[in-house]
């Protein structure tokens, strides 16, 4: 004789939509909003093309720079607009300043989505061929290169 299973459900603690609204709560669901509509509706998010253009020199060291950053190229080559770079540090080390190639013009207009919300300004400059920001320890940084 077959004996039925109970099913339970597997979330002992469902969504609270309203828990939203608490201090903090709102910058992160209004950033993951942008990143959804963002993964929805760029031509370079909606293909699979990648490309890993900088690692830091000591990443695969213990104690090393745990910076990467890739491109979501769109089947063309790095520095074309409508390109989406992603710069992620892994890492507890804070970057007031951090430099790595930069493929795209100086003229090209960078639009970041959803600026990290931190009392520290989340600088960005572009020039002959190097880009220089500010990076957080644990931070990713998404730009649109139009």
């Amino acid at each position: 004789m077959l004996k039925r299973l109970k099913l339970v459900p597997f979330m002992s603690d469902p969504i609270d939509w309203h828990r939203r609204i608490q201090p903090g709560h709102q910058t992160l669901w209004n950033s993951v909003r942008e990143l959804i509509k963002l993964r929805k509706s760029h031509l370079a998010l909606k293909r699979n093309e990648t490309n890993f253009f900088y690692f830091h020199p000591s990443i695969d060291e213990n104690f090393g720079g745990r910076v990467f950053a890739f491109c979501r190229t769109a089947d063309k080559p790095l520095g074309n607009s409508g390109q989406i770079v992603v710069i992620a540090n892994t890492s507890h080390i804070n970057y007031q300043s951090f430099e790595l190639p930069w493929f795209w013009n100086s003229n090209t207009n960078v639009l970041e989505i959803a600026p990290p919300a931190h009392s520290t300004a989340t600088n960005f400059t572009a020039r002959d061929g190097w880009a220089s920001f500010s990076l957080a320890p644990f931070q990713v940084r998404v730009f649109s290169v139009i």
